[in-house]
């Protein structure tokens, strides 16, 4: 009875732990490699329940975050440049960083996110 309690709560803990989504509301900062070189990226995520929203501001201005998910510490989430381009993201959140993937045009890259200091 005991061995079967310990085992249901040890199981309870392990799905609450792998349902719950990061905490990534808030605004987050990385540097990315571009055709034209380095620039810097500053995103401001929202999050309601497992959708993910916000902005990203760049060398272009701010842009909205769109068809964004999170599950866990995993998300994704597009970036429309403009009306025929979009860039696609997927992101694995780690603490207060996030090691994120995005193809656009120019093809794949990588990048590290990390949680801005409150101001």
């Amino acid at each position: 009875m005991v061995r079967t309690l310990g085992l249901i709560a040890i199981v309870c803990v392990v799905l609450g732990m792998t349902a719950r989504a990061a905490d990534v509301a808030g605004t987050w900062e990385g540097t990315i490699q571009g055709p034209q070189g380095d620039f810097n990226l500053t995103f401001n995520f929202t999050v309601d329940g497992e959708t993910l929203g916000g902005t990203v501001e760049g060398p272009g201005g701010p842009m909205k975050i769109t068809k964004g998910t999170i599950k866990g510490d995993d998300m994704s989430f597009n970036v429309d440049l403009d009306a025929n381009t979009t860039i696609t993201h997927e992101g694995k959140v780690n603490g207060d960083t996030i090691a994120m993937k995005s193809h656009g045009p120019w093809g794949d890259s990588q990048f590290t996110l990390k949680r801005a200091a409150k101001k």
